[in-house]
């Protein structure tokens, strides 16, 4: 592009370089001076205030015009010097700005550089408390495994305990029922012994031969007849021995006549205990010491059984009113049978063997 040799001269005579003027000028489209300084204002830091150096960038196509003055007008210089003016007030509050800036940027690296100090410091008291946690999380995981062992141990000699203790009970149990099944097999054999002895006198008696009793025989055991009314219970007190016998024999025989039907028996024997214990505990209640006999309850559990109403006159029981009831009179009542006829009934209820040898 072409520069106007005027504008050219006139920008020199104002104290721009060569090369800026035209380089201003070039810029400007070579339109005004006023243009030309608004761009020195506006680019004039970018352009090297030294001479340009020789090559393509410019290529200028200087007029020569000797014949034209160059009149700088006191207005344009005026508005130089405005220009100048401005553009250092540009250039200062611009150096401002970025010290400014730089200003920012230091703080900004001061506190970031604090930030990282303090990120560091708090990463090493992390690290130390993880390592702390650590430690106290592996002691805490022992002292419960070791509890949790303790717990456990002593739950296992708990249940040894336990365990030894229910077993020594069992053998404790299982021993006594040996025991009293022994003496129940033993009485049993005493029993038929007896009976076989007696049966051998009774032959010796009916053949006319002359009868020896054996010292070992007890002839004072009471014969069992089917009237009920040949025994005396007045007389039993005296024999205690000889009436559990007999009380004995009648549950035996009772449970014997209905093992098929073991359920029977057994409500019998709750029935006699429950007539044995009111007169006991109340002798004086007369309604507990008389027992119609055609009752319907009385009659299911214990009437129907011949051998439920002999205990009963066992135990101081007697018929009366015609065989309608059974009746105890209270100068009649022993409270020493009453407890020996509810011992027996306790061990019908209990012994799971009882009855089992009865002839």
């Amino acid at each position: 592009m072409e520069v106007d040799e005027r504008m050219l001269g006139e920008l020199e005579a104002m104290g721009f370089s060569k090369a800026l003027a035209a380089k201003a000028l070039t810029s400007s489209g070579n339109s005004s001076i006023e243009d030309a300084i608004n761009w020195v204002v506006d680019h004039g830091d970018d352009v090297p205030t030294s001479e340009p150096s020789p090559g393509p960038e410019v290529l200028e196509n200087i007029i020569i015009e000797a014949s034209l003055p160059i009149q700088i007008s006191e207005q344009v210089k005026l508005r130089a010097q405005e220009l100048r003016g401005q553009a250092r007030k540009r250039r200062a509050e611009r150096d401002a700005r970025l010290d400014r800036q730089r200003e920012k940027l230091s703080n900004l690296w001061h506190y970031i550089c604090a930030l990282l100090l303090h990120l560091k410091s708090q990463y090493v008291l992390a690290s130390f408390l993880w390592v702390q946690f650590g430690s106290f999380y592996e002691n805490l995981a022992r002292y419960l495994c070791y509890m949790q062992e303790r717990i456990r141990t002593g739950k296992e000699l708990l249940e040894a305990k336990r365990m030894a203790e229910e077993s020594e009970r069992k053998s404790f149990r299982l021993l006594s029922q040996r025991k009293a099944d022994k003496e129940e097999e033993k009485r049993a054999r005493e029993r038929i012994r007896q009976k076989l002895q007696h049966d051998k006198l009774e032959r010796q008696r009916m053949l006319g031969l002359p009868m020896e009793v054996p010292a070992s025989v007890n002839t004072e055991l009471p014969q069992q007849t089917n009237n009920p009314e040949q025994v005396d219970p007045a007389a039993l007190p005296e024999m205690p021995a000889s009436a559990r016998e007999c009380m004995r024999e009648c549950l035996r025989t009772l449970k014997h006549q209905n093992k098929d039907d073991n359920t029977r028996a057994m409500r019998a024997f709750q029935t006699l205990l429950i007539y044995v214990k009111n007169v006991f505990k109340d002798p004086d209640e007369e309604k507990f010491r008389k027992i119609r006999i055609s009752n319907p309850a009385f009659q299911e559990r214990v009437g129907r059984f011949e051998e439920g109403v002999k205990f009963l006159e066992l135990c101081g029981f007697e018929r009366v009113e015609g065989d309608n009831f059974l009746f105890m009179a209270r100068e009649r009542v022993d409270r020493s049978l009453l407890k020996s006829a509810a011992a027996e009934l306790h061990k019908a209820l209990t012994n799971p063997f009882f009855g089992l040898f009865s002839s």
